[in-house]
């Protein structure tokens, strides 16, 4: 469930940056995932 835990820590970073612009690397290296596969997770 490592995996879960990774989503929660992306989506907490998210929530905290909702006022800036949206940078998927950052977010996909918050989450331990390349950024192609951060993005396939919410396709």
């Amino acid at each position: 469930m490592e995996w879960i835990k990774r989503l929660n820590n992306a989506i907490n970073y998210i929530e905290e940056h909702l006022n800036e612009e949206v940078d998927y690397n950052q977010i996909a290296a918050v989450a331990c995932c390349s950024t192609y596969l951060f993005q396939r997770m919410f396709a």
